[in-house]
């Protein structure tokens, strides 16, 4: 047996625990920094995919702006991890979880 990083289990044994139901939000979170950066990432995050349509909760109105206008390469960016992202509606996150929630 060959050596695998730690991440890359962890990575698995996160999916794993997903479950079907919450594989692809799953992979979109384990992505998302390396997808849109790491500045961007402490302002804005995944919360929720449904049928193709990534909700994605942001700091404030200006970083709502910034990332309209790059929702196209953020899709983009997901597509070639194979993920069937259609189209992304960005809004103000209102609450102080940062991580996020799945509802």
């Amino acid at each position: 047996m060959g050596w695998k990083a730690v991440g890359g289990f962890i990575s698995e044994a996160v999916l794993h625990i997903a479950g079907q139901k919450l594989h692809d939000y799953t992979l979109v979170r384990l992505r998302w920094q390396e997808v849109v950066g790491a500045t961007v990432a402490r302002n804005a995050s995944p919360r929720k995919l449904e049928n193709g349509i990534l909700k994605v909760g942001v700091k404030n109105s200006i970083w709502l702006q910034e990332m309209i206008l790059y929702k196209y390469k953020i899709i983009s960016s997901y597509k070639r991890y194979g993920l069937p992202i259609k189209d992304i509606i960005f809004f103000l996150n209102t609450t102080n979880n940062e991580q996020g929630n799945v509802r």
